[in-house]
Order: C-alpha cells, then sequence, then structure tokens
C-alpha cells in the first residue's frame, strides 16, 4: 500500500493561525499540584505479585538497555528553542512517514508516563501502518518558488517528503490494533503497564470487567498526543480522520486481516491536571461514555510537576457518535 490518504483532496488543508512557539516541546502540557503520587512498581518481591507482574517487570528489565540508549537520542533530538514569541504557520494534515519518526517519538514517549516502554518500536509500528493515523504539520514553504510550480502531483510529492525534516509536528492522532501484542514487545509493555494500573485502582467486580473486556474483544489503542497550541479548528478533522482510516484500511485488497479493524472498544489514557481539569475537551467526553475509566496521580522525574492519568474504555460505536457531532465543542474553544 502507498503512503497515501484517501481524504488528501479533502483535507490537505491550511489552517493560518498565529501560536505561541513551544518552548520545550518535551513538555507537551502545563501541569500542577497532585493529591498522591503512585508507587512505582519495579523492583517489588515476586512472591507477592501475581504471573502478569512478574512478566511486566522480566519485560521491562530486558527493555532498560534499549531505552537507556533511546533516552540519550531523545536528548539529542529536542528542538531548539525559538527565537521568537510567535509566529504565523499555515498547517496541514498528512500521514505519518519516516521522515517525522523523531517527532513521533517526543509526542508519545510519556504515554505510560515515567513507565519505560519502547518507544522507538511504537513509533516504527505507527509509520508502518501507511493508511491511519494523522498529523498535523506546517506547510512547506514553496509557493513562491517558481522551479516548484510546475510539478505533476508525483514530483511533487517526492519533492515534499524530501523536505519533510524541516516541518513542525504538533500532534498525533491514530489508533493500533492492541490485540495484536504476540510480535510486538511495546505492545506487550503497555499491556502490562495497563493491567498493573487497573488491578491498582479498580475495584475487584470492575477488575473482572476490565480484564474480560480486554482479553476477548477487538481493542483498539487510541493515541491521541499533541501540543496544546495547536489550533482548535484543525482538531475536529484528526479525529473525524480515525473513522475515515478505519473504513479505508478495511477496504484495502492488501490488507491482509480487514476484520482486525473492526474494533469493538477504544482504549485511551487522558492527562489531565491535579485538580481534573481535561486539557483537551474531546477526552472528557470519551470518558463520560465509556464503559469503564479509573484515574491515579503522577509526577514527572524530570521536573517533579504533578498530574493524573485516566485510562478509559469507550466503544467504537460511541467513538464514532462522538466525533460525528464534535465540531460544536471547538467552535466554543475559538
Amino acid at each position: 500500500m502507498e503512503k497515501t490518504k484517501k481524504r488528501d483532496e479533502k483535507t490537505k488543508k491550511k489552517e493560518t493561525e498565529e501560536i505561541e512557539t513551544p518552548q520545550e516541546e518535551e513538555e507537551e502540557e502545563i501541569i500542577g499540584e497532585g493529591d498522591h503520587s503512585d508507587e512505582d512498581f519495579e523492583g517489588e518481591d515476586d512472591s507477592d505479585m501475581s504471573e502478569e507482574e512478574i512478566m511486566f517487570n522480566k519485560i521491562l528489565k530486558r527493555q532498560k538497555v534499549k531505552e537507556d540508549s533511546d533516552e540519550e537520542e531523545k536528548e539529542k533530538e529536542t528542538p531548539d528553542d525559538k527565537s521568537e514569541d510567535n509566529l504565523q504557520a499555515d498547517f496541514e494534515i498528512v500521514a505519518p512517514c519516516e521522515s517525522f519518526f523523531h517527532s513521533i517519538k517526543m509526542l508519545i514517549q510519556k504515554l505510560c508516563d515515567e513507565q519505560k516502554f519502547d518507544i522507538s518500536g511504537l513509533a516504527d509500528a505507527l509509520i508502518e501502518q501507511q493508511s491511519l493515523g494523522s498529523l498535523p504539520v506546517t506547510t512547506l514553504d514553496i509557493d513562491l518558488d517558481a522551479k516548484y510550480k510546475n510539478l505533476d502531483d508525483k514530483d511533487f510529492e517526492k519533492m515534499r517528503i524530501k523536505h519533510n525534516n524541516d516541518r513542525d509536528v504538533y500532534g498525533i492522532t491514530t489508533v493500533i490494533n492492541f490485540c495484536d501484542r504476540e510480535d510486538k514487545p511495546f505492545l506487550e509493555e503497555i499491556y502490562g503497564y495497563v493491567m498493573y494500573k487497573a488491578k491498582k485502582f479498580l475495584q475487584k467486580d470492575q477488575i473482572k470487567k476490565f480484564i474480560s473486556i480486554l482479553n476477548s474483544k477487538k481493542i483498539g489503542l487510541f493515541i491521541n498526543e499533541r501540543y496544546l497550541n495547536l489550533p482548535v479548528n484543525l482538531i475536529p478533522d484528526l479525529l473525524k480522520g480515525i473513522v475515515e482510516d478505519i473504513n479505508f484500511t478495511k477496504q484495502q485488497d492488501d490488507v491482509e486481516n480487514p476484520e482486525a479493524y473492526d474494533f469493538d472498544y477504544f482504549i485511551g489514557m487522558a492527562k489531565i491536571s491535579s485538580d481534573n481539569l481535561y486539557y483537551k475537551p474531546e477526552e472528557e467526553r470519551f470518558i463520560e461514555k465509556s464503559v469503564i475509566s479509573f484515574k491515579f496521580s503522577c509526577k514527572s522525574d524530570e521536573n517533579q510537576e504533578q498530574y493524573k492519568r485516566v485510562i478509559y474504555l469507550l466503544k467504537y460505536s460511541k467513538f464514532r457518535n462522538i466525533v460525528e457531532n464534535i465540531d460544536g465543542l471547538f467552535k466554543e474553544k475559538e
């Protein structure tokens, strides 16, 4: 499958907005005081742990060397602070591609908070999906360059790929099959993290229901990360694009198992402030309509600031209904 998007023609829109330049793009949200901190579960006595927790700790040990290398690479990847306080930016929505690998890593690196997992493996998998997922990126400043004006679509696309490194990525909205963990250790690690938190913070009756859904239904891991200064009028297209992408992917002849994309549920991992304020308005609606959700406090190792994480299970049919009517939510925010 070529790395193209079904909706390229109708959603390659430019949105010119005055936005604040991110001073440090690793800090994607403003976080505040928390009410309590979750204890780190690494190094616990195996005799008091379940089989899932023991397996998860073994996975973490295997990944330690790899993630230490990733952390060193992350420090090199951190973009320089911009010299101007404000800029005029044009945006378009594009598919993930290899040119955006490092930007995607930066966006997803705190998906499991301070817990280590194979960030590079997940970033690669999101890129390899080809027809799933959207990135809001700054457009190329090529409109005034005479040598590009007469290019046909094929040559223009080659030029675009060549110059992608000059573009800023402000978010990623995508989904990946959470049941396909057998040959994807990074998904097994995230699964272990989610299961550990569920057993720690859910009531016993809810734990049983949560595990049953997670292990018996078709689950999509919903990834919805962005910098807070992304223009809000881009967000509805990013969310609606998920439904379009899933439908498009299921219709492709070269997709080996299209039924794998008939998701029953999405599992999401929302980050909120310590006083329960939602940074992303749509996530409040997702959690309100979820069948199960639970939250816990977290603390950043880098700056000791506290925030909360909410993990939720949402029926995919509910997700579709919410995003179909999402425009009004963001018109209120403009």
